[in-house]
């Protein structure tokens, strides 16, 4: 007798291989749609630079992991050492790009081990994004707690493109392929209990809300044929500023500091929630003797102060916005 499925379970529709109307029940997040240019437009990259300076701001110094709990030494260190082998900080900021530019994005971190499967266990966080190929979905339950977080991609097998589904739950790993047309589903059990997703997502693009006055000066500069100023922010030229400019520079750029400090509860919460993730994989895969000081295990994050420490970091600083923005 076949089982009857409940059209509202994504689980059971997963497990039966109807994808499609699984994928129905999810949230996927809209990406920001690529602006149409006018022919009379002259494309200016403010939009880089805005992002380009919220990145700066926001790491210009790598997020650094403190323990607060004490007889969690052995611990601490296997986690700080998994952090620093997936070169989070490099991580961290390829992925604010993406949110930035895009306004949604993933880390995924799976256990794997070197060929030689002797070897110790390792994580990899790879970043989702849609510039990577992924659609990345969201379900939360009725109480608002993400339920589960998707990624549908496609990989390039024998000039053949695939199409992957995996859909990722507290306690259920779903795999699903698409073969001639027909999804086939491969379920595991989750080895952390927990999902192993860190989802970022924002309205908005930072600029979103002057989009209108960048338009309006691409096309008034098209009109009079005279291209925006670009003004050095080469080392050199900042040094050799006085202390008045330099002073006028904090001010122009105090929106991009106040705008870094209101992104750090968003990145601060998911570093957070990375932590508990990478805590599981070593309690439950990596290295379960050390389960009763995970338990134990608290950590502490500091991304330091958005704001330069001091008058005189003002022209690195700046430099680093100018050139991230790709306007040198």
């Amino acid at each position: 007798m076949a089982k009857h499925i409940d059209y509202n379970n994504c689980r059971m529709l997963l497990a039966a291989g109807k994808i499609e109307e699984a994928k129905s029940l999810f949230n996927i997040h809209t990406h920001q749609p690529e602006r149409t240019l006018k022919k009379c437009e002259l494309p200016i990259s403010y939009q880089k630079k805005i992002a380009a300076s919220s990145l700066a701001l926001l790491f210009k110094k790598p997020v650094k992991l403190i323990q607060l709990s004490e007889s969690t030494d052995e611990a601490f260190t296997v986690l700080k050492g998994l952090w620093n082998d997936m070169r989070m900080a490099s991580v961290n900021r390829k992925n604010a790009r993406s949110l930035f530019f895009q306004t949604a994005s993933a880390k995924l971190f799976i256990p794997y081990c070197d060929s030689d499967t002797s070897g110790p266990v390792k994580v990899k966080c790879i970043l989702l994004s849609k510039k990577n190929g992924d659609n990345i979905y969201t379900k939360k339950d009725r109480f608002g707690l993400m339920e589960c977080i998707a990624r549908e991609y496609s990989v390039c097998i024998n000039n053949k493109s695939v199409n992957h589904f995996d859909a990722y739950f507290n306690n259920v790993i779903f795999y699903c392929t698409k073969t001639d047309g027909k999804w086939l589903t491969e379920s595991k059990l989750n080895p952390i209990r927990k999902i192993p997703i860190s989802y970022y997502n924002q309205e908005d693009t930072g600029w979103n809300d002057v989009l209108s006055l960048i338009e309006k000066l691409e096309i008034l500069t098209s009109k009079t044929n005279d291209f925006i100023y670009l003004p050095d922010f080469s080392p050199d030229q900042l040094n050799s500023l006085s202390r008045d400019s330099k002073s006028a520079l904090e001010i122009h750029f105090l929106p991009a500091i106040l705008r870094s400090m209101d992104k750090q509860e968003l990145f601060a919460e998911m570093a957070d929630r990375e932590i508990n993730i990478i805590k599981a994989l070593i309690s439950n895969v990596i290295r379960v003797d050390l389960a009763p000081q995970i338990k134990n295990l608290s950590v502490g994050i500091d991304f330091g102060n958005p704001a330069p420490d001091d008058f005189g970091n003002i022209p690195d600083l700046l430099s680093t916005i100018f050139y991230e923005s790709g306007a040198s």
